[in-house]
């Protein structure tokens, strides 16, 4: 059984089954509710609405905080199989997690500027002939 975290703090029980139900919850977010969760025991699984994952041990340093963009609901809903089953192992293997907390604010900012493409800067406006200003997408990027 996982333990569900909604939008705006509300709390249920649940299986993998179940996790759609909490990922149509995102549509809820703000900017002070940016997430839902699912846990079982200290092991935690955040999803944003950009499907931005995080995975830590919220209640010891045994698992610090990694995280990777999903693409699509089906995989959150497949880590949550993994974790209901207690394979947390393979959820640390089978996906490309990168240590820390996610980033998307950024990443979703650097999609914006670029129409999309990330990767690619904005062109200059032809009426600007010193091209983009000192911040463009370039700078974004790290």
């Amino acid at each position: 059984m996982l333990y569900f975290l909604w939008a705006f703090g509300g709390d249920s029980d649940g299986g993998p089954d179940d996790v759609p139900a909490l990922l149509a919850d995102l549509v809820n977010t703000d900017d002070e509710h940016v997430d839902v969760s699912f846990s079982k025991g200290d092991i935690a699984v955040s999803v944003s609405r950009s499907l931005w994952l995080s995975i830590e041990d919220v209640e010891a340093d045994a698992l610090p905080p990694r995280s990777f963009h999903a693409p699509d609901e089906a995989t959150v809903v497949e880590i949550a199989r993994l974790l209901d089953e207690d394979r947390v192992d393979e959820i640390l293997e089978r996906y490309p997690w990168v240590d820390g907390y996610p980033q998307p604010d950024r990443d979703e900012l650097l999609g914006t500027l670029t129409g999309g493409v990330l990767g690619s800067a904005p062109e200059a406006p032809r009426e600007h002939p010193e091209g983009p200003g000192p911040c463009d997408a370039a700078d974004l990027r790290g």
